[in-house]
């Protein structure tokens, strides 16, 4: 049992579920039952009866005269209850912040056949490792494409392919491949990542000889977006040329990419980058001559952006020759534009590959230019189905009434889902991200609500509180992942592929069942231990199976899962014990905790 009732009241109430207005009428009639005067109003005593109602004990006299005292605005020393439920609904009620990144799952001493038949199809090679096409075992129609390295005595190159591992974590970005999983035996790593297939632009390249304007400038637009992120979050990708970025879909039409590879990508915080590295065609003139000794920054990349996006225009590399060749010419920013294709293409873009390749990196737009780059701008995104709009606001309503396990649950499958899947809630995030930074800020949220739902409806009444329920991790940002948690509807609980991948994104050693340790280290991976302790954990997990444990082997198998998966994402479940009200009331207590200083252990 756990020693601080906070923490059992935590444990015993995270799994309800119900909706916010059920929560305010069942609060109201949970405050009218103290109310001894028939007043309406609500004094110190009543309140201590009504946390000592929930097993709040620590709540004493003095405690709930701080808390009162904050929501009375009127000096009586007693107030509305439904003032005061007001008071608890507009102040900062956060759902337990959990690291979603962390629900990654990482394998060791598990041998990936287990779970993936790896196809003899090479998507790629590199010089420390193959990419190839991997199919589920249990669902062949899912596809993931498979990085295998293999560690050596170099131990520099081996922390190179962790610090990959890391980087890879932390983008969470439409336009950069997602990471799936990872697998660690012996000498081998196995990189699992989302499948794009259709190829590399530098084969679309190849066989067509360039790419019409219009098509770069989307494709453009696209890795711009994805290196905006990674360099806010102090990430320098170092290799970006054509082989790096891949076709989502076979379709020519579509220009959806990916950004990949991020194998000599490296977090510049606090850290100079002096290697080196890359490809010397799409290198910049500083990277090139770097030799370990010079420093440079992430402007780095915003000069292969330019060369990029000069061949995929014209079909040609700007430089040529041997390295000291093509450093000089690039230095002297020396590089053809003929007559021939470049007199088709408009001023605009030729003024953006211009003010990339500048020799000075301190001369070239920053990343924020570039993404507001007038080429790049003059396209809207596709316009999303309204119906399909309402539908994803309308989920992520839903969303905020999850207990922090349902959450889990749901982060996990948005996790693991591909492009194919998140199509129309990409398109939807992308109309929301304004400033097309690739996370969502609460502004955003609220003009993407009003303009989609209009000031009067009930969802955008309560846009706050929608975000704040999305931001899983507390960063007052709502990251990709989240939103895609937060839009999902019911109908991926019909989609056994994507619930099978969340199951065993849980089940991480491949025995067909989610065990009790399993849970605790899902509840640990996810930071939840910052504010639970650990018989917190233990009595979640011991609350979780003894609950949908149905064959009583101590043990979640994929049948029970899918209960688990059907009742998290039901926005009407109710627990039978008649807890509904207190899924809400553990935010509010757990918020008060935090006003009045006294913790949660």
């Amino acid at each position: 049992m756990c020693s601080n009732p906070i923490q059992c009241f935590l444990a015993r109430t995270m799994v309800t579920s119900c909706s916010m207005d059920e929560v305010k009428s069942l609060l109201l009639e949970l405050f009218r039952k103290f109310d001894k005067e028939g007043a309406g109003l609500i004094s110190i005593g009543d309140l201590t009866d009504v946390f000592k109602s929930f097993g709040l004990s620590e709540f004493d006299g003095k405690a709930c005269e701080l808390v009162l005292r904050k929501a009375d605005d009127t000096g009586m020393g007693k107030v509305s209850y439904e003032k005061f439920i007001s008071w608890i609904w507009e102040s900062s009620i956060d759902r337990i912040p959990l690291d979603y990144r962390n629900l990654l799952p990482d394998r060791f001493e598990v041998d990936i056949s287990k779970r993936f038949i790896l196809d003899k199809l090479v998507l790629g090679e590199g010089g420390y490792g193959k990419v190839f096409v991997a199919r589920d075992k249990n669902y062949e129609n899912r596809l993931v494409a498979v990085k295998h390295v293999t560690k050596t005595g170099d131990v520099s190159r081996t922390e190179r392919f962790y610090e990959e591992l890391k980087l890879m974590k932390q983008l969470d970005h439409p336009n950069i491949c997602r990471l799936l999983g990872t697998y660690e035996k012996d000498k081998d790593i196995f990189f699992v990542m989302e499948y794009c297939a259709g190829g590399e632009v530098f084969q679309r390249i190849i066989s067509s000889g360039k790419i019409s304007e219009e098509f770069t400038a989307d494709i453009i637009t696209q890795v711009a977006a994805a290196l905006r992120y990674a360099h806010a979050r102090s990430i320098a990708h170092r290799d970006v040329k054509p082989e790096n970025v891949v076709f989502c879909s076979k379709d020519p039409a579509d220009p959806s990419i990916k950004l990949i590879d991020w194998g000599l990508g490296i977090s510049f915080a606090g850290t100079k980058m002096c290697d080196a590295v890359g490809s010397i065609t799409y290198a910049a003139p500083e990277v090139i001559s770097a030799k370990g000794i010079y420093a440079y920054t992430s402007t780095c990349d915003l000069w292969s952006l330019g060369v990029l996006t000069y061949v995929m225009l014209c079909g040609r590399p700007p430089f040529w020759g041997s390295q000291e060749v093509h450093l000089e010419r690039a230095r002297a920013e020396k590089y053809p534009m003929p007559a021939d294709p470049w007199n088709s293409i408009s001023g605009h873009a030729k003024d953006l590959v211009i003010n990339l390749m500048r020799a000075l990196p301190e001369n070239r737009l920053s990343i924020e230019q570039v993404v507001e780059h007038p080429w790049l701008t003059a396209k809207s995104w596709p316009e999303p189905k309204p119906n399909i709009q309402e539908s994803i606001l309308s989920n992520m309503r839903h969303f905020c009434n999850k207990s922090t396990f349902s959450a889990i649950c749901i982060t996990a499958v948005a996790s693991q889902l591909d492009h194919r899947r998140l199509k129309s809630m990409h398109q939807v995030f992308q109309k929301l991200d304004k400033n097309r930074d690739g996370v969502l800020c609460l502004e955003e949220v609220k003009h993407g609500f009003q303009e989609i739902l209009g000031e009067d409806s009930a969802d955008y009444k309560e846009v706050e509180v929608i975000f704040k329920s999305l931001d899983l991790d507390n960063s007052d940002k709502v990251d990709y992942t989240e939103f895609c948690a937060g839009a999902l509807g019911q109908h991926v609980v019909a989609q056994d592929e994507a619930c099978w991948a969340a199951f065993t994104s849980f089940d991480t050693d491949h025995t067909g069942k989610i065990s009790k340790a399993e849970l605790l280290r899902v509840l640990r991976n996810a930071d939840l231990n910052k504010c639970w302790s650990n018989d917190v954990c233990e009595e979640v997990a011991h609350s979780i199976i003894g609950k949908h444990d149905e064959d009583q082997d101590g043990e979640i198998d994929f049948v029970e899962w899918m209960g688990i998966m059907r009742q998290s994402f039901d926005s009407h479940v109710m627990d039978d014990d008649g807890a509904e009200t207190i899924k809400e009331a553990r935010l509010w207590a757990y918020d008060l905790l935090k006003k009045i200083g006294t913790g949660s252990g």
